[in-house]
C-alpha cells in the first residue's frame, strides 16, 4: 500500500508536521511505501532530525504513483487538499479539533485523531485513535545543576508564549520573581530545544487550545516540571498535582499559584527537587511520557490501515 502524507504550506516549527514524519517511518516499518509531501521543496522543514528520503513535492507524488487504487492520502483538518489527489482512500488526521471545518463535506473520508479529547469533541465523525509518540533518544532527563537558587523556567515564544507568561507574571511578587530565571526560546532546531528542556526546572505549558500537546510530554520526559494549561488535549495525559500542575485554560492567576507552590517545595533544596512530592511527580511524569512510545503508535496504525483497506 502507498501512503502519502499531504502537509500544509507552512514551514514554521510545528509538532504536527513532525508527527507525520514519525507516522511515515512507522508505516514503512509495516512494509508500506510512505512519503510526506509538500507543495514546494522550500517548504521542507529543517528544524528537526528526519529522513530526507521520505520527502516529496506534490508534483513528485503525482508522477511517481501510478496505482492510486492502492494508495491512502493522509491530510490535515483541511479536507480540500485531499481532493487534489485521485487516491481510492482518503484520511484526515485531526490534530486540533478547533481547526476542523464542521461544515466540510466528509463523504468518503476516514478520520484519525491524535487524542481521545479530539475524538470526544467531534462525535459526529467515526475514526481511529492514532497517538503521536515521544522520541526518548532525543528527549531525556539530565542532572540539573543549581543556578544561584533561581528556578529556571522555559517559555516557548511561539503561539503567544511571551504574552501568556506576562499574564502570569502579573500575579508574581517582586520576591517571587527574584527567585526565578525565565528563558524565552524562539523557534530553533529540535536538538537545541531538547538541550534547553534538559536544563530547565520548569516548563511553562502556555498554549491553548491544543489537540494533544507534544511539548508538555517532551518536557515531562526531559525532567522539567510542567506548569500551565492543559490546552484541552492535554487532559488525555495530564493529571493535576500528580504528573504536572495546570489551571483552567487562561487562568493566569491559577498558574501563578502553582508556580509559587513549586518554589516553596524547593526553597531549601537549591532547586534540586529533593522534596518527596516533586520527586514523585517527576517519576510519574516520566512514566506518562514513556507511555507514548513507538510500538503503541505502530499497532494503532496497523489496525487502522487494515480497517481502511477492508472497508
Amino acid at each position: 500500500m502507498n501512503i502519502v502524507h499531504i502537509l500544509p504550506d507552512n514551514n514554521s516549527v510545528c509538532g504536527g508536521v513532525k508527527v507525520h514524519y514519525q507516522l511515515a517511518e512507522l508505516e514503512r516499518a509495516l512494509q508500506h511505501t510512505s512519503y510526506v509531501a509538500f507543495r514546494r521543496k522550500d517548504l521542507f522543514p529543517r528544524w528537526f532530525l528526519h529522513r530526507v528520503d521520505l520527502e516529496r513535492t506534490y508534483t513528485d507524488i503525482i508522477t511517481e504513483i501510478t496505482d492510486w487504487e492502492n494508495t491512502i492520502v493522509v491530510g490535515w483538518e483541511d479536507l480540500s487538499t485531499l481532493h487534489e489527489f485521485p487516491s481510492k482512500y482518503k484520511v484526515s488526521y485531526v490534530q486540533g479539533e478547533s481547526l476542523f471545518n464542521r461544515q466540510a463535506n466528509t463523504e468518503g473520508i476516514k478520520f484519525w485523531f491524535s487524542s481521545k479529547w479530539n475524538m470526544s469533541h467531534l462525535p459526529e465523525l467515526q475514526g481511529s485513535l492514532i497517538e503521536p509518540y515521544i522520541d526518548n533518544n532525543r528527549f531525556y532527563a539530565a542532572v540539573k545543576s543549581p543556578t544561584n537558587k533561581r528556578l529556571r523556567i522555559l517559555v516557548l515564544q511561539r503561539k503567544n508564549g511571551v504574552a501568556r507568561w506576562r499574564e502570569v507574571a502579573k500575579y508574581l511578587s517582586d520576591d517571587i520573581q527574584s527567585q526565578i530565571k525565565v528563558e524565552f526560546l524562539s523557534d530553533c532546531h529540535e536538538v537545541i530545544y531538547a538541550s534547553r528542556l534538559r536544563k530547565a526546572d520548569v516548563f511553562f505549558n502556555h498554549s491553548f487550545p491544543e489537540g494533544l500537546g507534544l511539548p508538555a510530554l517532551e518536557a515531562m520526559l526531559s525532567g522539567a516540571i510542567v506548569i500551565g494549561y492543559s490546552g484541552g488535549g492535554g487532559t488525555d495525559f495530564m493529571v493535576n498535582e500528580k504528573n504536572c500542575f495546570y489551571a483552567d485554560d487562561g487562568d493566569a492567576e491559577g498558574v501563578a499559584i502553582h508556580l509559587k507552590r513549586v518554589i516553596e517545595l524547593s526553597k531549601n533544596e537549591k532547586y534540586s527537587y529533593k522534596s518527596q512530592e516533586i520527586i514523585d511527580m517527576g517519576f510519574s511524569a516520566e512514566g506518562t511520557a514513556r507511555s507514548y512510545e513507538p510500538y503503541k503508535t505502530k499497532m494503532q496504525l496497523k489496525e487502522s490501515i487494515q480497517k481502511i483497506i477492508e472497508g
